[in-house]
């Protein structure tokens, strides 16, 4: 079973650091566990997440990580 969400920017659009979407893809991949983590907008202000088992939110210390990295505060959205 699978499920997917988004984590939206909440300033607009992510800002992300030389390297840093593919360290947020990697730490989404191995904690969330997600399947598939792709940007979603040009210029980007989503994060798509494809991830495995029941619906769930992403763990606080996981969303800081990848809030640091994306240099904006996101927010979680299931997506139906």
């Amino acid at each position: 079973m699978t499920y997917e969400f988004d984590l939206v920017a909440d300033s607009g659009e992510l800002r992300f650091g030389e390297n840093g979407f593919e360290r947020a893809r990697f730490l989404l991949s191995e904690f969330q566990p997600a399947v598939r983590v792709s940007l979603v907008g040009i210029p980007p202000a989503r994060i798509r997440i494809l991830a495995n088992g029941c619906a769930a939110e992403i763990a606080p210390g996981l969303l800081a990580d990848v809030e640091a990295l994306a240099g904006t505060q996101l927010r979680y959205e299931l997506l139906e």
